[in-house]
């Protein structure tokens, strides 16, 4: 039995986006330095081709944060630094970086 493939229409668009899987490890607590390891790897990433960088669970607070989530500094520490480094942006900056989303810790 023939098989036949039909081809896709001229006038359908195809998006290509380059997804880079950035495998670090987050340090508990460490805010600033988990958002300067965020940032390292999307430049790398951004020169790799990358359009967009995705990273562990609870990046920017570190895994597992546990009984620090009771604590309401380190969850204002969260979103201090998410804003602060623009994690919630889906836009890339005028400087051409990837963008940037990341989650909050919150209960």
């Amino acid at each position: 039995m023939a098989r036949t493939t039909k081809k896709p229409s001229s006038s359908k668009k195809t998006v290509t986006i380059r997804v880079a899987l950035a495998q670090v490890n987050a340090l508990v607590g460490g805010f600033k330095v988990n958002a300067e390891k965020v940032k390292s790897a999307c430049a790398q990433a951004r020169k790799l081709g990358a359009e967009v960088v995705l990273f562990p669970e609870l990046m920017v607070t570190g895994y597992p944060p546990e009984d620090l989530l009771l604590k309401k500094g380190f969850l204002e520490d969260s979103k201090k630094t998410l804003k602060k480094n623009r994690f919630g942006d889906t836009r890339p900056d005028s400087r051409g970086r990837v963008s940037r989303t990341a989650g909050k810790a919150s209960i």
